[in-house]
This record gives C-alpha cells, structure tokens and sequence, in this order.
C-alpha cells in the first residue's frame, strides 16, 4: 500500500469515529445545515441575497454570476428545465460557451497532465471530448427548446437593444452546433415559417459575415441555403468587422461571388472601414483594389495602427512579423504609392520601396537573402554585425530572420523616422530596440539626426527603458560614454524623488506607470513631442492586439542570473534611479528569481551590494571635507542602507539574509511589520519579535484577520493604538468576516481592560451595520458607557449623539436589507417581537425612543422567497406594533378622560358632602350646646333645690 492510500485510509477512519459520536456529528450537521441556508453577508461584492443557495433555488442568473458551472452541467444531465425568464442574451450566450469550452479546458489539462506521447490516442480522446460537449449542448437545448423560442434576446451593442430570434441569436453565438440545433428544430416544427427564415431579407448571411464565424456562414450560405445578401454595399464593411477578416472577405469574393460596389454607388464613409481594410492580406487588399473596391482613405488610421503595431518594445507578447505586420507594411506603402498622401513635406518613392521589400520576400522564398543598402533616408550605410548581443548570439540566423531584420530596416528607417508618425521618444525607442535586437549598436549614434530635434533627455530616457526591459549592459555603457560628461543630465539620470513607502503601496509595474509616464514634467528641457494625430482619433480598445502587456524590466526567467547581476552592477556603480530606483531592480532579481538560485548567487549579490556602499561612502567623505562650508551644498547624512522590506515577501530569504547580511540592510522599519502582519504568518511576526524587527508595536493596527491579532495580543502581549477601530474601519483589505470579527474583538477587548483603554475611539460616520449593533447592544445592555465613547477628534459621544449617529443605522430596514445577509433580517424580526411584548430587559425609556424606519421597501421585489417572506413577516410585525400603540393610545385617552370626568363629579360630591356635614355639625353642634345648656340649667335648679 503506497502512502495515498494509507492517508486516505487514516482520513476515512478518522471520518467514521468523528460521525459515529452524535454529539459532534449534530453540531457539524448543524454548521452544515446553517451554511447552506445562509444567504451571507456579501455587501462587499454588490451581490445581494444570492451568494449561497440550495438547489432547488439556483436559478441560471445566480448560477452565471457566482460561477457556479459545475451546477450547471449537473443541472443539465439531471434534465433541469429553467423558466423562459432566467434567460437573457449574456446568460444564454454564457451557458453555451461554457459547455463547448469547459470540456475543451479539460482536454487541455488532461493532455498536459498525460506524458504519452501517442498522437492517435490524443486526437482519439480529443474527439470524445467534442462529442460529450455536444451531446451536453443537444440535451440542454432539447430540454429548454420550448422555452427558448418564446423569448425574446436583445443586447445593448450587439443588437443595439432590438429584439432578435433564436437563429439570429445562434448566429451571434459564434457555436455552429447549437446554430443546426435551432435551424434543424425550427424547420421540423415549422416555428419560423410565418417569418419566411429562408427569405434572403432575413439578414442571416449579413449578420453571419459580421460575425466571422467562416464555419456558420458556410452554414448559413449552403446549408440553409441563403445565397443573397441583404445590404449589398455594407457588406465588405461587415466582414471587415470580424477578427477573421481575410478570411471572410475571400469566402465573400469566391463562394458568394460579391462584386463591391464602385465609389459611385458607395452609401458613405462607415465606421473604421479603412482602418479594417488595411489589415487584410496584401494579396487580397490588392484584389480588392483592382475590382475597384474603395478604399474611403483616412490617413489618422495608418496613424493609429503604426502606433499600435511598433508599440511593443517594452511587451512580453511581441508581434509576428509574418502574420501581424509583413501584410500591413506593404498594404501601407502600397496605399502611399498611389498617392494618397500623408505628408507634402517630405517626398519619397513608395514604388521602390515597396519593390525592394517584394524583391526581399521572393528572394527569402528562394532561400537567398540579398541585404538591402540601409538607411537611404537619412542614415549612410550600416549593416555592420559587430556587437556581443546575449539576444542575438543565441539566434540561429535564418533566412526568414534576415528577412524580417532588412524589411524593418526599410520600413523604420525609410519611412516611419521621416514622416514622424511616432512620437519622438517612441521613434527613439524603435532605434535602440532595432539597433540591440539585431546587434547594430552604432545606430546609437545617429539619435540625435532626426529632422525634429531630440533632447539628451529623452535620447537617454529612450535607452534606459530598452536596457531595463532587456537587461543590456551595453546601451548603460554607451550612456556613460556619450552622455555623463553633462552635469544636469547626470543629475537628471541619478535623481530619485520616490520613498520606501512606494515598495510598500505599489508593485514595480504600478510603480514605473504611476510615476514615469511623464517624465517629461520632471524636467523643463525634456522635448515631449506628441502626435496630435492619435489624439484626436478614437481607438476602440477592443482592437489593441498587443493589449498592452507592457513590463518594465527584464524577465528573470530570460535572463541568466549572472547577466542579471552584471547588470545591477552596472546600474549601482552609475547610481542610475530615474526610471526605476536601483533599490527596486535589486528587489526584482531576490524576489522575481527562484530561491535556490538566489541562495546560489547571494554571496555575489552582496559584493555588488557592498561595493556600492564602499562607493557611496567615498563620496560621502570627498563631499565633507571639501565642500562642506559651500552654502549651495546639500548635505548627504551618510550611507544610506537598502530597506529589508525589499524581500520581506520571501520569508525563507528574509531569514536567511537577516542572519548571513545583517549588516546590509535597514532592519528597523514600520513597513516590514505591516506586511508581515498581513500575512498572517505567525512564526513570521514571532521571527520580528525576537529580533526586534518592523516596529511590531506599531504595526498591529494592520492586522487584517482574527489569528494574527489574537496571537500578537494574547502571546506577545503588544497593545492597540486609540484609533485602532478607526483604522478597521477605514480598511478595505479586510473582508467582513475578518473585519466584523476583529472590530468586536478589540471592542470587547478595550471594554475589559478599563485602566488602559480609558475612552474608545470610533469614526463618527460608522456605517457598517454590524459594527453599529455591536456598539448598540454593549450600550443597551450597561457593559460600555457612553460616556466612554469618544471621536476621533477626541470629543465625547453623549447618549443623544450615539442614538444619532449609530442606533437608527440598526433601525433602518432598508439598511438591513443592503447587508445581504438572511439572518440579520431574522434577528431583527425576533427583536421585533421582543420590544413589541416588552420583554426586553433595558431601560423602559430606551424603549420609547425606539422605531423602526422601513420607508421604500417592498418584499416583492425580492426574488428569493425566503426574502420576501421575512420583510413581509416584519412589515405585518411594525404594522400590528402601531395598531396596538395606536389603540393604546386611545384607551388611554379614554381612561384618562374618565378619569378626569369621575374625578370632578367626586370632588364636586364631595364639596356638597362636605357642605352638608359642616351645616348637619353646626346645627347638631348648636343643639348638643342648647341641650347642654339646658341640662345645665337644670342641674343647676336642681342642686339649688336641693341646696334648699
């Protein structure tokens, strides 16, 4: 049993002891369960309520969005039958690109992962997997066939939102499979018969030939036998729209048997037609010409396409000579030689020209290159091969390499340079690139020969970007000879306004694009010399076949490490920083290398690293002693050390550096720490903190998951800054999960540890939902006073502002809704219920200041169902909760009106009780004294009787 099997073995009884305790497996179904009913919190990603699903409500729309396809295809084989309203054109178009593309992805991988080498066995495999995609693509369509002829598809450019059938659609699709299943299907059922599908005024075979598809418009054309074409004079305009144009114009002329119209009968001037029509193959642009085809000349075209074709100095994906620019160097100049002008300034034979690079081509077709005379123009002869060029040294010089290097001798020297159709520094680029590629390095010297004078400037800023792209020590030599005897070019060349911090924020391409596109601006003298041509000429982005794919230096994996490092020597011994700061073309060559030749070749990194500093320090000395009294001297505060955030993304060099070359490197910083911490490797911030490296201490506020902050809080015991939760906030590196995680962590965490984090600092504008009910429920429930709160301006929150400025962010459904989140919403119902029997166990005035804000929303425009029911649920919630305020309201006015109504006749009962009892006591008073008096007097008469 080899070591898979025991593994697997060791996993699948560690599986059955987990499952067979019910407790765990409860609380792991239960998880699971919670997951897959979770629509989740998916604010971030503008997808709302339709992140996670189950099956049965995964509808073809959530499917595409989320790319889910691995649903899709298990949808089809299970028969799934979508409704007519899931489809669109963009998800249609998406499910039938998905199932013709995914199996062919698959072969791909399957085949790189097969190290047979058996040919047939391949084809054979590669044939079944067409087979299945087409058998997936015909179930898909049979199933929803119904469906997909009712509706209707329309797409805001490509049917410039009109309404289009299935045919059309399937046209569009660029598939001919799912084309024959619609045709074949709507001619059996007769679907389109009312709309005459075979009637040449359809427009299939136009729409066809705008598409390019040359397999459905021979489909179109034979099979469904449409022989016309709709709009005869767009029709050269429309198959000149497609990628596969010469192919398309060529079936247009030879099987449809097009005739093009004259100039006389051409409708007008459509969009980028000439600019198309010049891409055509040479033979067919001439075929075209000699049927009179116009060609509605527009000289901003040619433009257009030079600067697009000989832009690609500085990109990895360069253009074939043979299939992208042979064809379009002789169109060009056979437009020019009959007589379409671009320039009156400067005459030339275009005639000749192009009959020597025709005579160039015949003779590389004879296997015998006879070289041409060079640069007739305005250079002598050069055609000397005799520089060490790393490039061309390993080239086996073929007759179709001779032949592509005289052809661009013509064509640049003979008649881009003249006519100017490049900017200057480009036209300098062209010259350096030529001269390097081709090894004929004394080109250099005729920069400065062009009929528009060209700066030193851009002369060496021309050169540097080739020799950083190409790592040519070369071009760097022929600066320091031609050039550095100009003190302001030198300082010019050695000027470096960038920081460390750059390395931090940008990566190396971001860097160079950010900050050299306009070098010019850096310096007056710089000449910046553009064509205003290209500015004022629309180039569809759609068109760049280069994509600008541009770099800034050379590729590592091209380059021999040794020539690499012969070329950062180079580069530190002239301290040349202007385009790219040496610090970054040394971090290019740690980082962009593998490490184990890296470790190979470290020691000699570092010599090279160390002689630099030696230089420096020299200089720094000469610089004291002399010229330290002169008041126009800018003071250098010693050597200053490369950054180790250089390498920090590697850990393993990082380590390794750190304890071989400590020395040589600036240890010291906060950036280190920040991207450390990033990173959430814990052995990596535990590396920092024992070497006391990166400023830990301070970089803690970066952290931007729940391992790293925990471990540098609970293991290291670093502490947090005031404006921590500030700094979350404002951090768009975090994702939710992380971020509502860390806020209630540090959160919890101030709130605990009172004597150190007296106040808590939080952003006045707070408007993550969660962070806010945080911030509510410590509140509500007496565990964060408010008067601990505090802004960021260091003014305190008061009970008032926080109801303010956060609690109605919890109240306000609407906001709810916009988390996206399922659970929020049934936590708020539950919250509902709970304030409306007033069983919540707060502070009753907290209570009364409460409401809800559920203005503008409305459950039916959810399609989810789970949605709809939960807003509704709360809507009938708050409307009861009014109800009942609104009845106890009454009742109590009612009662208070009874109340007040059975008070008065109390008191006025009362009154006249007290009335009566006042008057009954005085007369019962005035009678007990009378009847007292008389017992007296009678008393008295008779003790005086009896006296007697």
């Amino acid at each position: 049993m080899d070591n898979n099997d025991k593994n697997s073995n060791k996993t699948y009884q560690l599986y059955k002891l987990i499952f067979k305790n019910k407790f765990l497996s409860n609380i792991i179904y239960g998880y699971v369960y919670k997951f897959n009913e979770q629509i989740t919190d998916c604010y971030s990603h503008g997808r709302l309520f339709r992140y996670c699903v189950n099956y049965q409500e995964a509808t073809l729309d959530w499917i595409i969005t989320n790319k889910k396809y691995s649903l899709l295809f298990d949808k089809i084989k299970n028969n799934h039958c979508f409704n007519k309203t899931e489809f669109s054109f963009g998800y249609l178009m998406a499910v039938i690109d998905q199932i013709i593309n995914n199996n062919k992805n698959n072969n791909n991988n399957n085949n790189n992962n097969n190290n047979s080498n058996n040919k047939e066995e391949k084809k054979r495999e590669d044939k079944n997997k067409e087979i299945s995609s087409i058998e997936i693509l015909k179930q898909f369509f049979i199933i929803n066939s119904d469906n997909l002829f009712k509706i209707n598809l329309s797409h805001p450019i490509l049917t410039n939102y009109r309404e289009i059938n299935l045919i059309e659609f399937a046209i569009h699709s660029k598939c001919v499979e799912f084309l024959k299943l619609v045709y074949y299907y709507s001619k059996d059922n007769k679907i389109f018969e009312n709309d005459h599908y075979h009637n040449y005024n359809n427009g299939y075979l136009d729409l066809s030939l705008k598409v390019g598809n040359l397999e459905i418009i021979q489909f179109v054309h034979k099979e469904m036998g449409i022989t016309k074409i709709k709009d005869i004079p767009k029709a050269l305009h429309h198959s000149l729209m497609s990628e596969n144009k010469s192919k398309v114009v060529e079936y247009l002329l030879d099987e449809i048997k097009y005739k093009p119209p004259t100039l006389y009968i051409y409708s007008g001037t459509y969009d980028d037609f000439f600019l198309n029509l010049i891409q055509l193959e040479f033979k067919l642009f001439k075929r075209l010409h000699e049927l009179e085809s116009p060609f509605l000349f527009v000289s901003d075209a040619i433009a257009v396409l030079i600067n697009r074709k000989f832009n690609d100095i500085l990109s990895v994906n360069k253009f074939n000579f043979k299939n992208n620019l042979l064809d379009f160097i002789q169109c060009t100049l056979f437009v020019f030689s009959l007589g379409y002008q671009v320039s009156n300034k400067i005459k030339i034979d275009y005639n000749l020209i192009l009959l020597k690079i025709e005579k160039i081509i015949n003779s590389n077709n004879n296997k015998n290159i006879e070289l041409s005379n060079g640069l007739i123009s305005i250079f002598k002869n050069n055609n000397n091969n005799n520089n060490n060029n790393n490039n061309n040294n390993n080239k086996n010089i073929d007759n179709d390499y001779l032949m592509e290097k005289e052809i661009k001798r013509i064509f640049i020297f003979e008649v881009l340079i003249p006519l100017e159709f490049l900017n200057m520094q480009l036209n300098c680029m062209l010259i350096v690139d030529f001269a390097r590629e081709y090894g004929e390095y004394n080109l250099l010297s005729t920069l400065n020969k062009f009929r528009t004078p060209v700066t030193p400037f851009e002369i060496c800023s021309s050169i540097l970007k080739v020799a950083n792209f190409n790592s040519d020590t070369i071009l760097i030599n022929f600066i320091e000879n031609n050039y550095f005897s100009d003190d302001k070019l030198v300082t010019f060349l050695k000027s470096d306004t960038t920081h460390d911090d750059d390395l931090f924020v940008q990566s190396t391409n971001q860097y160079y694009f950010n900050n050299n596109n306009n070098l010019s601006n850096n310096n007056n003298n710089i000449n910046n010399n553009n064509n205003n041509i290209l500015n004022n000429y629309n180039i569809n982005n759609n068109n760049n076949e280069n994509n600008n794919n541009n770099n800034i230096l050379f590729d590592t994996s091209k380059i021999k490490i040794k020539d690499q490092i012969q070329y950062l020597s180079i580069i530190l011994k002239h301290s040349i920083n202007i385009l790219i700061p040496n610090r970054v073309l040394l971090q290019h060559i740690l980082l962009n290398n593998e490490i184990g030749i890296v470790l190979e070749n470290i020691g000699q990194i570092m010599n090279v690293i160390n002689i630099y500093y030696l230089k420096m320090e020299n200089i720094f000395l000469k610089i004291t002693k002399k010229d330290l009294k002169n008041d126009n001297f800018e003071f250098i505060h010693g050597v200053k050390l490369f950054n180790a955030v250089l390498f920090v993304d590697n850990k393993v060099l990082f380590k390794f550096i750190f304890k071989n070359y400590k020395d040589y490197f600036y240890w010291d910083s906060e950036i280190i720490g920040k991207k450390v911490v990033r990173k959430n490797d814990l052995d990596f911030i535990q590396f920092l903190f024992d070497n006391n490296i990166g400023c830990l201490r301070l970089t803690i506020n970066h952290c931007i998951n729940r391992e790293s902050i925990q471990y540098m809080t609970e293991t290291l015991g670093l502490y947090f800054i005031d404006s921590i939760l500030v700094s979350i906030c404002d951090n768009p590196n975090i994702n939710n999960w992380n971020s509502n995680f860390i806020f209630n962590y540090i959160l919890n965490y101030k709130i605990k540890n009172y004597k150190t984090y007296q106040s808590i600092v939080i952003p006045q504008t707070l408007k993550n939902y969660k962070y806010c009910k945080s911030i509510e429920l410590n509140v509500r429930y007496g565990i964060l006073l408010p008067e601990r709160v505090q802004q960021y301006n260091g003014l305190n929150f008061t009970r008032e502002t926080l109801e303010m400025w956060f609690f109605e962010k919890t109240r306000n459904i609407a906001n709810i809704i916009s988390t996206g989140n399922y659970y929020h919403l049934v936590n708020l119902q539950n919250e509902i219920q709970l304030y409306s029997n007033s069983l919540v166990d707060c502070n009753p005035k907290y209570i009364v200041k409460r409401y809800y804000n559920i203005a503008c929303v409305r459950s039916e425009n959810y399609n989810n169902p789970k949605i709809k029911n939960i807003i509704k649920s709360i809507q009938e919630l708050l409307n009861d909760s009014n109800n009942n305020n609104n009845n106890n309201n009454n009742n109590n006015n009612n009662n208070n009106n009874n109340n007040n109504n059975n008070n008065n006749n109390n008191n006025n009962n009362n009154n006249n009780n007290n009335n009566n009892n006042n008057n009954n006591n005085n007369n019962n008073n005035n009678n007990n004294n009378n009847n007292n008096n008389n017992n007296n007097n009678n008393n008295n008469n008779n003790n005086n009787n009896n006296n007697n």
